[in-house]
């Protein structure tokens, strides 16, 4: 069969494109938006939330995500791959591109490139948050949304958002640096680095796994008590990233148990195989080219064409 496409797992395209590629967004992303614009009315009752959660989870997410996204097309573009596509869903962005010429030190730079892209954002949305604040809101490092502040006027519902971004941007950098969970840009700096400091193919596997589930497990967590704390907006970005990350490390992990690590798309490409050989930016033989829906929860690749370039698929943004 021919190697799934984009348009499969993106199925709204808005037809933007950076540099010549385009640019799709997955249809549960307006998904979200519509459950939190929602929540305004059937938890809070309020039309300032209804405009804050709008801005928030809309625009606000949509630039924290798209960014890194095309920074990361960009360094892969620049490390001899072919981008194919960008697409923004509601855990993220996945960008999905060709081999690079530097093997598993070109997929530890891609991830690094879109997880640091967060830091001037959150650079910038903190400046914007000093600037139009009041004395009675807290400190950057605070992630409570007070009412009383989204009840006040536009300046104070902006400068929490700004707050909101700044903190959503560096919760994706430790994201996307220190939780190992696919396809998430942090597996890729977990494997590089471990396989580059000589660590087997399977325990680098395992090791990620392992940690991916633990992790998850506290996202998840995290994410049931911001559901039943009222002061604080969020829940549901953590909740589901908890619920996913979970199950596609446990995918990771009984591809290991059962021997079928080659069946993943990270683990089953040659940049990372146990002679420890970089992939050249041509042929892709022996990688797995999968779509983001099917290989997110480690699904097979019994429907992949062999002959055919590979497709890695990265993500950048999760809250």
């Amino acid at each position: 069969m021919s190697a799934p496409n984009t348009p499969q797992y993106s199925a709204l395209n808005s037809h933007i494109k950076a540099s010549g590629v385009p640019i799709g967004v997955h249809w549960t992303y307006f998904v979200l938006l519509i459950i939190h614009m929602t929540l305004a009315f059937v938890v809070w009752n309020s039309w300032n939330i209804f405009w804050y959660e709008t801005i928030l989870y809309g625009p606000g997410l949509f630039i924290t995500i798209l960014i890194p996204e095309v920074v990361k097309a960009v360094t892969a573009s620049q490390l001899g791959a072919t981008i194919n596509d960008i697409v923004i869903w509601p855990l993220g962005g996945l960008t999905i591109y060709g081999p690079t010429d530097q093997g598993a030190y070109g997929d530890l730079k891609v991830a690094l490139s879109g997880a640091l892209a967060h830091i001037p954002i959150a650079g910038i949305f903190a400046v914007l948050y000093v600037i139009f604040k009041d004395d009675t809101m807290p400190g950057l490092n605070s992630m409570t949304v007070f009412m009383k502040h989204l009840e006040d006027d536009f300046q104070s519902i902006f400068a929490t958002i700004c707050r909101m971004i700044f903190g959503w941007n560096i919760f994706f950098f430790l994201i996307h640096t220190c939780v190992p969970i696919h396809p998430l840009g942090g597996i890729r700096v977990w494997a590089g680095f471990l396989r580059m400091n000589g660590i087997s193919l399977t325990k680098t596997a395992k090791i990620t796994s392992v940690a991916g589930m633990v992790l998850s497990i506290a996202i998840f967590v995290y994410g049931v008590i911001l559901l039943f704390d009222r002061s604080i907006q969020g829940g549901v970005l953590e909740v589901l990233f908890g619920g996913f990350g979970f199950a596609s490390s446990k995918a990771l992990y009984d591809l290991v148990k059962a021997g079928r690590l080659t069946e993943h798309s990270i683990f089953g490409r040659n940049c990372y195989d146990e002679s420890g050989t970089s992939q050249s930016g041509g042929d892709g033989n022996g990688d797995v080219a999968m779509t983001p829906s099917s290989d997110a929860v480690g699904g097979s690749s019994s429907n992949v064409d062999d002959s055919l370039p590979i497709e890695n698929i990265e993500s950048s943004e999760i809250i």
